[in-house]
């Protein structure tokens, strides 16, 4: 069994002492405490003020509950949503990030499942509290750290903790969190057609952290894009690596998310962290002009493959930033891989996903666990400190995903990619040796999908595809056979959103009077995706 890892680095993690998410927030607090720490919807505030509010709110979790249960988040982009998920860090708990679009059974389970005894709730997740308090298995208490308690929560009967409740408090004195203890819990989709849940331990975490700051050269001079929803994990590294390093975070607004090329300007940002198919709406809307983004020093992107086309482009956006292609699997901590662009090193099909980190290690086998050294593809697997322990109370799926090697001691995480090692650019990526994908940067298990359509449709002949084909797609379409003569597309449409999330909803469904098999008797996705692609330039 060969492992690789990356040489010639000093440990991170002791170089910078960080061991925790409320360790790295602190690091950024005594850099600049009176600088800005965040920028949304209008208001500024300073290390310092952030603190005080989310100090606050992490005194009223503590006193609310004494046994450091989680704390759900149901909000984005907004100023609760921040102070939200740093009052849970400074308090010592889990958060668990829950977005108010999200169809409201789905976030119920996963509220259930988290055991949440509080829920902090922006303006923007009003709509989606006021029936989830019914359906949560018991009604967690509602925060509201930056206004009045809104007078739904009166009707419904919640118990609620408003701005004029907290109390002005500007440190907090609690134990620092075990390494072992959970830093934050994101639901991802599942192959049995239910969300799995990751926990992210604080020694993951701070891995990460300290390798990025330093790696990545953050300093307290930094402006830094927000881009992502709160329950992707690449969040983390917006929110946790800028305050690390006491720079400032920059919220773009929902509209400006969708083409931010004025808020980079605007904002004057220095540090740019996307998925690639940002910068691909951005290329389709004419804004990767040569120099459009001269203040940029880094640019990031993970999620999905990069094109190498449009890394291309982006470069001559921002011809003064190093372009760095991350990848790295949820259950390995937001990433774990990098390949630093440089023009003209790759010329063609999809940038390369580079080398591990420091400490960290990569094995490329075949289906009985053998590594394949440079003999071609096969399934990556990854081990060390990013690593996290499994899934969430679900001992089986970890068991299936979190293995030994032939003739390793360590633990390794099977990540499903097909990649092939190259001596000069160390990991390329081919795609995956089973149904997930990705959609505009999310993971998606298309079973999980089959499943709510099956529901839907009471049906068991239906399948979803993704497209255009690749290891990046832009939307799921599906085939299904009716239960009955009168497929109702636009009804199995809206009852899939009851469902899954925008992203999963197909985005068409066709039926059809047969679903094409392989010569393994089962359903024939790579036949469907060519059909779909007739069907759709018809």
């Amino acid at each position: 069994m060969v492992a690789q890892g990356a040489e010639g680095f000093s440990n991170p993690t002791v170089a910078s002492g960080v061991r925790s998410l409320a360790e790295a927030w602190r690091r950024g607090l005594s850099i600049s405490p009176s600088a800005t720490a965040l920028r949304v919807d209008g208001v500024a505030l300073t290390y310092s003020e952030l603190n005080t509010v989310a100090v606050s709110l992490a005194v009223a979790f503590n006193e609310l509950d004494p046994t450091g249960a989680p704390v759900g988040v149901l909000a984005t982009r907004s100023l609760d949503a921040y102070v939200g998920c740093l009052a849970a860090v400074l308090a010592g708990r889990t958060y668990v990030p829950l977005h108010p679009e999200f169809p409201l059974e789905r976030t119920a389970g996963m509220l259930r499942r988290s055991g949440a005894v509080a829920v902090v709730v922006g303006p923007e997740g009003d709509s989606a509290a006021e029936p989830l308090v019914a359906l949560a298995a018991r009604g967690p208490v509602l925060c509201f750290p930056t206004r009045e308690v809104p007078g739904w929560v009166r009707a419904v009967g919640a118990e609620a903790v408003g701005a004029s409740d907290l109390r002005t408090i500007s440190t907090l004195s609690v134990a620092e969190s075990s390494d072992e203890a959970v830093a934050y819990l994101l639901f991802t989709s599942g192959s049995t057609g239910q969300p799995k849940g990751v926990g992210v331990t604080q020694a993951n975490v701070a891995a990460y952290l300290s390798h990025a700051v330093l790696s990545f050269g953050y300093s307290a001079t930094d402006r830094c894009s927000q881009m992502f929803d709160l329950t992707f994990d690449l969040s983390v590294h917006d929110l946790f690596v800028t305050w690390m390093a006491g720079a400032c975070l920059c919220v773009p607004s929902r509209r400006a998310v969708i083409a931010p090329g004025k808020f980079i300007r605007d904002e004057k940002l220095t540090v740019w962290f996307s998925v690639p198919s940002t910068a691909m709406v951005m290329d389709r809307l004419r804004m990767l002009k040569p120099n459009a983004f001269p203040s940029l020093r880094v640019s990031l992107f993970c999620g999905e493959a990069l094109s190498v086309g449009i890394a291309s482009k982006w470069s001559t956006a921002a011809p003064n930033a190093s372009l760095h292609n991350l990848y790295g699997p949820t259950e390995a901590t937001i990433a774990i891989t990098a390949f630093e662009w440089v023009p003209g090193r790759v010329q063609e099909g999809i940038v390369p996903i580079g080398d591990p980190f420091p400490g960290h290690h990569i094995a490329v086998v075949d289906p009985s666990g053998n590594d394949v050294g440079i003999a071609g593809p096969g399934e990556l697997c990854l081990a060390g400190p990013q690593v996290t322990p499994g899934y969430w109370d679900d001992p089986g799926r970890t068991a299936a995903s979190f293995v030994t090697l032939p003739g390793s001691p360590d633990r390794w995480y099977r990540t499903g990619d097909l990649v092939e090692r190259s001596a000069s650019d160390g990991l390329r990526y081919h795609g995956r040796i089973d149904d997930q994908v990705q959609v505009l940067g999310f993971r998606v298990e298309l079973v999980e999908v089959d499943a709510a359509l099956r529901a839907v449709l009471e049906t068991e002949s239906a399948v979803a595809v993704a497209y255009p084909p690749g290891p990046t797609a832009e939307a799921v379409y599906a085939f299904a056979i009716a239960a009955d003569d009168e497929g109702n597309e636009a009804a199995a449409i809206a009852k899939c959103r009851e469902r899954l999330p925008a992203y999963m909803v197909p985005h068409r469904v066709f039926f059809v009077d047969t679903l094409p098999l392989n010569s393994n008797g089962k359903i024939d996705r790579v036949l469907l995706r060519s059909t779909l692609e007739k069907l759709l330039h018809v």
